[in-house]
Parts: structure tokens; C-alpha cells; sequence
């Protein structure tokens, strides 16, 4: 049965587009997997000479390049193809006259972080992944999450921004309080590498008593317990050592006490 499916996807050209962190794990994976990966380009501009005899076309671009770049490969790609972006922010809107044309879409957007190729090919597989798209793009879409181990979670174009939006609550938002901690932890004499050693039990905790019983029930710590004297101890030590994140501590402050 497994060479049987391996076999069909043999039968299925795709270009992937791009040769960025994402492009390069998912051209690698869908190798992997058995499909027809022609090539992998980083000059785009060459795409044109490839469109028309593939099958699936990945557009492993940034956000702002993703609808250019569609529009100068439109005329060349054939109906029944199936065009791809991997977008979080943006749905299929961005395949703009593709349906005139006879062209599929998707939007697959990977609820992931990747930092390098090699962590994204890692990494890739597994997790959520959100869809977007017409019939025959959802599809072939869930085909390739189960492949690749994850689930699929439909977000439509209307809504992409504030799921996006929340994709960013959940994982940019993270780096600027470890950029504290890093801070901090020098005043103190700790490395930034050991003040993240020391906190990280502590985040990870954090994250999994959310995970079993939401941001509001697990939340802890002074605000919680109503201790203001803390909290001022906190702001008075800030204001001498790292004034610059005095604004940061009362601003999420103010929003824990709007929580609790």
C-alpha cells in the first residue's frame, strides 16, 4: 500500500519556489515523501520556463513577493494546476484571477518557528498546519498535513490576519521577555545563556499549567496574590539597573491586573 501511494505521488510534478528556511525543508520532505521535486530555484525569474509542466506550484517567498510574483507566472501556468503560498497572514485572495484561469489554490501556512534550514527540515513535520483554499486545493492540502504528520485546521482569508495576529501573541511576543531576562540576569552576573538555563524551567512550566488550564486559571506570581509592594520593589530596582524595561514591566503589569 505504502509503495502503491509513493508510486502515485511520483506522478505529481511540483515546483517549489523559493529557496528560503521553509522552501528548502519543504522541497526536501516532499522528496522524501516521493513526489516529482523538478527543482528547488533561487532565481525565480527562471520559474516561467518550468510552470507550465508541473503539476503543484510551491511560492516559498516572502509575504510581499508571493502576489508578484503570481501574476508575472499567471499566463504561463496551465488550468487544473495547483498553486501554493505558505503564508500565515494571507489567504488565497492573493491569487488574484487564478479561478478565471482555471488555476486551484491553497494557502498552507505551518504553525511553526524555524530560525535555520536545517531546524526547519527538522521540525517541519508534525503540529498544526492552517488551510485555506477552493475544493480540490483543501484537498490535496490535508493529504499533505497527514503526510507529514500534523493536523489541519481550516482559517479562511477573511480571518487570516487576526489568526496570524495570534500566531504572533504565541511565539514573537516570547522574545522580548527573554530579552529581559537576559538583561536582568547581566546585572545580576549571569551569562544570557545561564539566566535562560535558570528561567526556562520555570517558562516551561508556565506554558504547560496554561496548556491544561487556560492563561486565566494558571495564572500566578504578585499581581495574582494583589502583592503592590513587590510589584514596587520590582519597579524601584528596574528604574536603577534597566530603566529601558520599566515600560514593558507596567504595561504587562496593567494587563495581568485586568486578568486576575
Amino acid at each position: 500500500m505504502a509503495k502503491a501511494q509513493k508510486s502515485r505521488r511520483a506522478e505529481i510534478r511540483v515546483l517549489v519556489v523559493g529557496y528560503g528556511k521553509v522552501g528548502s525543508a519543504l522541497g526536501w520532505h516532499l522528496s522524501r515523501l516521493g513526489y516529482k521535486v523538478l527543482t528547488v530555484r533561487r532565481r525565480t525569474e527562471d520559474a516561467r520556463y518550468l510552470v507550465p509542466d508541473v503539476d503543484v506550484i510551491f511560492f516559498a517567498v516572502p509575504d510581499r513577493q508571493i502576489q508578484k510574483l503570481f501574476l508575472r507566472l499567471r499566463r504561463y501556468i496551465k488550468p487544473g494546476t495547483l498553486v501554493v503560498h505558505l503564508s500565515g497572514a494571507y489567504g488565497v485572495e492573493l491569487f488574484k484571477g487564478a479561478a478565471e484561469r482555471g488555476i486551484e489554490t491553497l494557502a498552507l501556512h505551518p504553525i511553526k518557528s524555524f530560525f535555520s534550514c536545517q531546524q526547519a527540515k527538522k521540525d517541519l513535520p508534525g503540529g498544526y498546519f492552517a488551510l485555506d483554499g477552493t475544493k480540490k486545493g483543501l484537498r490535496l492540502g490535508r493529504q499533505l498535513v497527514a503526510q507529514l504528520k500534523g493536523k489541519a485546521v481550516l482559517v479562511c482569508s477573511e480571518v487570516r490576519p487576526l489568526y496570524h495576529a495570534m500566531c504572533v501573541f504565541g511565539s514573537n511576543f516570547i522574545h522580548p521577555l527573554f530579552y529581559a531576562v537576559e538583561q536582568i540576569g547581566k546585572e545580576i552576573g549571569f551569562a544570557p545563556q545561564k539566566a535562560r538555563e535558570i528561567i526556562m524551567p520555570l517558562t516551561v512550566g508556565v506554558i504547560r499549567n496554561i496548556k491544561k488550564q487556560g492563561a486565566v486559571t494558571s495564572l500566578t506570581g504578585p499581581v495574582k496574590r494583589g502583592d503592590w509592594i513587590t510589584v514596587k520593589r520590582h519597579l524601584k530596582a528596574l528604574k536603577e539597573h534597566q530603566p529601558e524595561l520599566v515600560k514593558l514591566y507596567k504595561q504587562l503589569t496593567r494587563f495581568l491586573e485586568e486578568m486576575r
